[in-house]
């Protein structure tokens, strides 16, 4: 579909923004690291939300039922005690589990509940959002947004979004990966129309360098939104693929970067399942994948030093890419110059001088 005759209301437009936004935490709130949140004990109510939502992981994983099932439960949370019952046991469940890619799922369903919740506004959605896991919670109540909004009547002003960016962000790479999160809402607004998405990134009035960075947004929400592809055996095909979408020969070389960069995001931002994916790749895409595994990594444990380079020593020959991924994402989180050194420090001199001789620069490069 031409851009051109891609159509939104107005307040839909305000919401690419917000969901820019909202994605951009991904790579900010969460690197204070979910074991540094302090909540205080469960509460009776949140005790009871937290073992349902356990029993829906155990009977039913990853999967439309299993969505269904963390659905209702967090529903039946806040409606029958209270909206923090049903974050509470969420945040509690991820300092349980960490920030997997299961975890990330299930907060696409808080956020629809939690802006169900607090009266249809955004703004409160997005602030009662525990920003953790990915900042999933944030991705699931702008979706729910977007899709209250009915249907759409006015272009939205793609030439005014970048310099929302720009008024926004404090620095260079705030900037960046506000760009990075357009494309995750451009996702969202398509309905999952991925080379509609990649078109609206292209639009963009932007250099080369930030379409760059709104493709791996793109890419990053594609690889969670399977379930918008047309029937169960396209569905089956990609999921069984670790490589799906990279394969495609409809894509650029500068889409097909971003593509293999977010690749990891498909597993979970599991690093050996990870790597595992980079090793299937063609050749030349390989250290691109494995930069994007470090930026899990990073995005994982970015106060746990011996834990970033303990698993991307795993990947071997891909080591390095993957170091030099997660350092950049943690230099530009908080406390970035103490954890970067923290995790050089770790590494042999030879290890040292090719990974830490990039810190400082930002992950999605």
């Amino acid at each position: 579909m031409p851009v051109a005759n891609i159509r939104y209301s107005r307040t839909t437009k305000r919401a690419a923004f917000i969901g820019a936004a909202a994605a951009v935490l991904f790579f900010f709130t969460l690197s204070t690291g979910v074991g540094e949140h302090h909540f205080y004990s469960l509460l009776p109510a949140e005790e009871r939300t937290l073992h349902a939502l356990e029993a829906c992981v155990r009977e039913f994983g990853r999967s439309i039922e299993g969505r269904r099932c963390y659905h209702d439960t967090l529903l039946s949370a806040a409606k029958a005690d209270s909206l923090v019952a049903a974050t509470g046991a969420y945040v509690r469940m991820v300092q349980r589990n960490g920030a997997t890619g299961l975890m990330h799922f299930i907060a696409h369903e808080l956020g629809d509940v939690v802006f169900g919740s607090v009266g249809g506004t955004i703004e409160q959605a997005l602030a009662a959002c525990p920003s953790v896991a990915h900042t999933g919670c944030q991705h699931g109540a702008v979706g729910a947004y977007l899709l209250s909004q009915g249907d759409a009547s006015v272009s939205v002003d793609y030439a005014a979004l970048p310099a929302l960016c720009r008024e926004t962000s404090e620095t260079k790479g705030a900037y960046r990966l506000c760009m990075h999160g357009l494309g995750h809402a451009f996702f969202l607004i398509t309905k999952g129309g991925l080379h509609e998405s990649l078109e609206l990134c292209e639009a963009l009035p932007v250099g080369a360098r930030e379409k760059s960075e709104c493709l791996t947004g793109v890419f990053m929400e594609s690889n969670g939104g399977l379930h918008y592809l047309p029937d169960a055996a396209a569905r089956a095909a990609a999921a069984a693929d670790r490589l799906y979408p990279c394969r495609s020969g409809e894509f650029d070389e500068q889409s097909r970067r971003a593509c293999y960069l977010m690749l990891p995001s498909k597993s979970g931002w599991t690093p050996e399942r990870g790597f595992r994916a980079c090793r299937e790749a063609p050749h030349e895409w390989r250290e691109t994948c494995a930069h994007g595994v470090g930026i899990g990594v990073g995005a994982r444990w970015p106060a746990d030093a011996r834990r970033v380079v303990t698993e991307c020593l795993r990947g071997e020959e891909l080591a390095e890419q993957c170091l030099r991924g997660a350092l950049g994402y943690i230099a530009v989180g908080e406390s970035a110059r103490a954890r970067s050194e923290a995790v050089c420090a770790l590494l042999q001199d030879r290890e040292k001088y090719r990974a830490c001789s990039g810190v400082g620069e930002s992950a999605l490069r």
